[in-house]
């Protein structure tokens, strides 16, 4: 999956992360998230979740919808977060099912201080299409950055739970649980399994307290 990081904030001694989602395009299909397989053809799908699959499959041609949200990232990337929030607010309205640029608009609200906005996006996110792995995170790391660890701590066992474990995620959930003061063996052990594909856990991993071994 393609994607830019975001440096959202820092916990302890841990630079905790926000990432945004960069569109799929026709160069790498690889970003494309994978539709869940019903078990038969009289299965019932909830109509949120196939429109996002029929909607990312036109995005991933559509050249001016990439145009376009890649120009709200530059804007971000250059602290213009209002401007691209404006831009994001036309591609919602046009693709409510746009998950990535609902993603990236909840970290342009976090930008600019709107924390409870940012949690509401994600969320709302997360009920629309409960396959989107970055919206786990980025909500459990903001929620985290405001020293909601509980909250924290209950989105990102969801996603685990829904999409099984993934590096970002064994990371994210470690940095609660020590947020906590919870240095246990369960936080250390998710550290261990980020850490074979992830730096920011591998640094984290090696500055781990002797006592908490």
């Amino acid at each position: 999956m393609k994607g830019t990081i975001r440096i959202a904030g820092c916990l302890f001694v841990l630079c905790t992360c926000l990432w945004t989602q960069v569109p799929p395009n026709a160069e790498s299909s690889s970003a494309v998230h994978p539709v869940i397989p019903m078990p038969s053809p009289q299965a019932l799908v909830h109509p949120a979740l196939m429109t996002v699959s029929v909607s990312r499959l036109r995005r991933q041609y559509d050249r001016q919808i990439q145009k376009k949200f890649h120009e709200a990232e530059k804007l971000s990337m250059n602290g213009r977060h209002r401007a691209a929030i404006q831009i994001f607010d036309r591609l919602l309205d046009a693709d409510p099912a746009y998950s990535e640029a609902r993603n990236n608009r909840a970290l342009e609200f976090d930008a600019l201080g709107n924390a409870d906005r940012a949690v509401e996006e994600l969320q709302y996110l997360l009920e629309i299409d409960s396959a989107f792995r970055l919206a786990y995170t980025n909500l459990a790391v903001i929620l985290c950055n405001h020293h909601r660890y509980r909250e924290a701590e209950s989105n990102i066992r969801k996603g685990i739970e829904l999409l099984g474990e993934w590096p970002k995620a064994n990371l994210t959930l470690a940095v609660v649980l020590t947020g906590q003061g919870q240095w246990t063996s369960e936080a250390r052990e998710h550290l261990k399994r980020a850490a074979a594909q992830d730096k920011t856990a591998e640094v984290f991993l090696q500055s781990w307290p002797d006592w908490a071994k």
